[in-house]
């Protein structure tokens, strides 16, 4: 299950969220705290998700322990080790991942698309192949 979290990631990096970021034509900076922002927002939502599925103690537990990490990597690392101890929590991450998600990501690709020049909106299909 881990696997498969870091692969989803990975993938929805890979094949949105860069290219968006180089069709959209945002300097450097622009393009590493647009990446930060909607990374954020992701595993925001896909907490919320898993937290629905846990008891109001086992979600305080699982909030502060991620508080208290410093860098986002090592707040996945937390988030990943309480999945794999709560059966409920991975069947709410595997439907978040299948449905919600994409369903995120495709909003984001909309809105890009829908204020994109046509020269942004070929680079972007071009670069998310």
């Amino acid at each position: 299950m881990n696997q498969n979290i870091l692969n989803a990631f990975k993938l929805i990096d890979e094949k949105v969220i860069n290219p968006l970021i180089k069709a959209s034509g945002f300097t450097e900076e622009q393009g590493r705290v647009f990446k930060g922002a909607l990374s954020k927002l992701i595993f925001a939502q896909t907490l919320v998700a898993v937290g629905r599925t846990v008891v109001e103690e086992e979600a305080r537990k699982l909030k502060e322990e991620i508080d208290k990490q410093l860098t986002e990597e090592n707040k996945v690392i937390a988030f990943q080790k309480f999945i794999k101890n709560s059966p409920k929590s991975q069947e709410a991450l595997a439907s978040y991942l299948e449905k919600d998600l994409p369903d995120f990501i495709g909003e984001i690709v909309a809105a890009f698309t829908k204020s994109a020049t046509e020269e942004q909106k070929k680079e972007f299909l071009k670069l998310s192949k």
